[in-house]
């Protein structure tokens, strides 16, 4: 279904309002208008590609990461379509130069880390399990001082809405900055997404073999 509806951005961009109630947008605002870049961090759960292209019908500039498809026409496809949204497609997240342009700038950036990111991560419980999760996000928090607020956009049953909903902003514990200690940052991130996915698991992109390099032992 999410698939169907992202193909359908182009026709649905204007109409967002219509079909998306949004709780929270204040800590999305607080964030962005500390003009110290944002990652809007999300995951594969409900229709992500509609939470981006609100954000960006609603003034705020938005970036969604990607990576290279097997079939180089299907990359182009993501890419035209979050366009269609008013997002920019700023490429793949291992595109450092790119990411840290548009945090200085005060941009936003959508970040899914609900994927095996293999020996570019750290372990860290997600859904109860040892999962490899990204870490560019909290690394360039620590050392740009952007803002990290959690976010997802979830379908409410038997109906055409959806609602979307914008967490506070990450912090670290005890007082320290999000991403100065990055084992528990990366953890209360996997900890908030569990939470998500467990209350609507039927709305995860579950499919995505998530503990693989753990399971088998690639990171030993």
């Amino acid at each position: 279904k999410s698939t169907a509806e992202f193909i359908r951005l182009p026709v649905m961009a204007s109409k967002l309002d219509e079909i998306i109630c949004v709780y929270g947008e204040e800590n999305l605002r607080e964030a962005y208008d500390a003009g110290k870049g944002v990652f809007l961090v999300t995951a594969h759960i409900g229709n992500w590609e509609y939470a981006g292209a609100w954000c960006a019908q609603h003034g705020y500039p938005m970036n969604g990461l990607g990576t290279d498809q097997r079939d180089a026409r299907i990359t182009n496809l993501i890419a035209e379509l979050r366009n269609a949204g008013g997002m920019k497609a700023l490429g793949k997240a291992s595109d450092l130069k790119a990411m840290i342009k548009a945090l200085q700038a005060g941009e936003i950036i959508a970040v899914p880390v609900d994927q095996d990111a293999r020996k570019a991560g750290i372990v860290s419980p997600f859904l109860g399990y040892p999962a490899s999760t990204p870490i560019g996000m909290a690394k360039l928090a620590d050392r740009l001082g952007c803002a990290v607020v959690p976010a997802y956009c979830v379908r409410w049953l038997d109906t055409k809405k959806l609602e979307l909903h914008f967490l506070p902003a990450l912090k670290g514990r005890d007082g320290e900055p999000y991403g100065s200690n990055l084992q528990t940052s990366i953890d209360d991130c996997n900890a908030i997404i569990s939470e998500w996915i467990r209350k609507y698991p039927d709305q995860w992109m579950w499919m995505y073999p998530r503990w693989e390099s753990v399971e088998r032992g690639d990171l030993d």
